[in-house]
């Protein structure tokens, strides 16, 4: 029997298996997870449900032929925290993971036979005589046919100052998620957070879940924040050139589409949401000059329009504001000094050109996903580039992949074993953090790998980088 061992068993590696099981009848699938869950991933195994969706719960279906389906399990399981609610209900994050791992139990038990899961973490990846064989940490060898690494975010990057000590103190976490992130903080004590994204919202919002009542400093270069979710009307996509489409002439375009809107219904949210069926033609097709050139310029803006919060969430970030707990600064951190009561950060204001102190118990990294595979500290991803079997996209996005998204390696070629599924392929792809882009990424790449492990596998190729 073929097989396909699948590194990551959270949305984008469940998704995958699942699509996997369902297309083909005489398919051996393993996943393999590190962490101890199987469906949720770091995404949506929070317990807090002050963490909430970011999208309303009748938009976040696992399959894009049943657009209904998540708000249909939430509805037949009668929740009681949700007595309210609705397809567009905001709702606890804890809730979508536990729906992930229904899906994934129910595939389970249906073909347990053909569906493995293994709690181990992959250290290496080899070819041999045409298979790959997975070390794991524990020292057993998993051999397949075909490899997808859906390896997910790993933990930020450390901002680079002059004097890095600090980084390696108790006074900072690299990890905003790690479950001793916030442990052992007093109720009153001062807090920086790097960053001022999404990260940085639920960081908040676990604080203030906790009672926190001292000031919670937040820096970021550019010093914006995420907007929120409000009523939008649905728009064509608007028509582009996707052949000549440049950053700037973007740029202009949805400024303009703003300035014809009508009224708040038809806003920038409605411009920036009917981006979205392009968007991921618009970046394939770009030079690498113009995705340079937004990645540097755009976006920072992008992200904050693009991603968006829940109205709930922003009205609680701005009562903290207002009631002066949450400060906001804007430009780069200069470097840190160690008292007896925990660091002093030196900032440089964007804006002023002046040089501020703030003292903190404690510097929580919340600068979003490192990308730059060349400096991630794990180990299947330093076996992976050391031995030349993956190399960085051009932007340092994620992995450099092939539009099949079989992994490219130092040499230049798509490798015959290895694909790359959900945030490792931004490179190729820019919008492919939401669950619609990776359902749908997860549906395609489930029909591609089970063709290509068929006797029908030239057309049924075709056919997915069509997709």
């Amino acid at each position: 029997m073929k097989s396909v061992a699948i590194v990551g068993a959270g949305f984008s590696g469940s998704l995958v298996a699942i699509h996997l099981m369902r297309q083909s009848v005489d398919l051996q699938v393993t996943l393999v997870e590190k962490r101890g869950r199987f469906g949720p991933g770091l995404a949506y195994s929070t317990t807090n449900d002050a963490h909430l969706l970011n999208v309303p719960a009748g938009k976040m279906s696992a399959f894009a032929a049943e657009p209904a389906h998540f708000f249909g399990w939430l509805r037949d399981r009668k929740y009681h925290a949700l007595p309210h609610l609705t397809s567009e209900s905001f709702v606890p994050r804890r809730l979508y993971g536990r729906y992930l791992e229904d899906l994934l139990e129910h595939e389970a038990g249906s073909r347990v036979d053909r569906l493995k899961s293994i709690r181990s973490e992959v250290v290496g990846i080899r070819p041999n005589r045409g298979r790959a064989v997975m070390t794991l940490s524990d020292g057993r060898r998993i051999d397949a046919d075909l490899v997808v690494l859906a390896l997910g975010n790993f933990p930020p990057a450390d901002p680079e100052v002059e004097n890095q000590e600090l980084y390696s103190t108790r006074y900072y976490r690299r990890d905003p998620w790690h479950p001793g992130a916030l442990r052992n903080l007093d109720a009153d004590a001062p807090v920086l957070l790097i960053g001022s994204g999404l990260t940085m919202v639920d960081v908040v919002m676990s604080l203030l879940a906790q009672e926190h009542t001292g000031k919670i400093h937040s820096i970021s270069r550019h010093g914006l924040t995420p907007r929120h979710h409000a009523q939008s009307l649905p728009l064509k996509p608007p028509e582009l050139d996707s052949h000549s489409i440049t950053a700037r002439a973007l740029l202009r375009r949805v400024r303009d589409r703003i300035g014809e809107a009508p009224n708040e219904t038809s806003g920038w949210r409605s411009i920036v949401d009917s981006l979205r069926p392009i968007t991921q033609e618009l970046w394939r097709k770009a030079s690498p000059l113009e995705r340079r050139r937004f990645h540097r310029h755009l976006r920072p803006w992008w992200d904050v329009h693009r991603h968006r919060i829940p109205p709930v969430i922003a009205e609680r970030i701005a009562r903290a504001v207002q009631a002066g707990q949450l400060v906001f600064h804007t430009g780069p951190i200069q470097g840190y000094e160690r008292n007896r009561r925990g660091v002093v950060v030196n900032l440089r204001s964007a804006a002023r050109d002046e040089f501020s102190r703030i003292e903190v118990a404690r510097v929580i990294n919340c600068s979003g996903p490192a990308t730059d595979y060349q400096k991630i500290n794990d180990p299947l991803v330093a076996q992976l580039m050391r031995e030349g079997i993956v190399r960085p996209d051009p932007l340092r996005l994620g992995l450099d992949t092939a539009e099949d998204l079989r992994v490219i390696g130092r040499d230049g070629k798509p490798s015959e074993l290895v694909y790359a599924m959900g945030p490792p392929t931004k490179g190729t792809l820019w919008e492919i953090t939401a669950v619609p882009d990776l359902r749908t990424q997860a549906e395609s790449l489930g029909r591609h790998l089970a063709s290509e492990l068929s006797p029908h596998k030239a057309a049924l190729s075709r056919e997915f980088c069509a997709s």
